[in-house]
């Protein structure tokens, strides 16, 4: 089998995969989580999906960069 559909194949089933596991955390996440953590928990996501799908091959930079912002130079203490 070609690379590139075998590829293609692994893709589609660990999308499947995180589409019937995101169901029932979201439903756990929801009954112990409070609202505005997940909706910072949104909005980093977002971020993320920004950096990682708008800048192509300087995604790896851009992660960093943007973490470095977000985080405090001495770690998370």
């Amino acid at each position: 089998m070609d690379s590139k559909k075998l590829n293609a194949i692994i893709y589609a089933l660990l999308a499947a995969l995180f589409y019937a596991i995101n169901i029932p955390c979201s439903k756990l996440l929801l009954n112990n989580v409070p609202t505005t953590f997940m909706a910072a928990l949104d909005e980093v996501k977002e971020c993320y999906d920004i950096l990682l799908y708008e800048n192509g091959g300087a995604k790896k930079k851009m992660l960093r960069r943007f973490f470095n912002m977000c985080l405090p130079s001495d770690g998370l203490t």
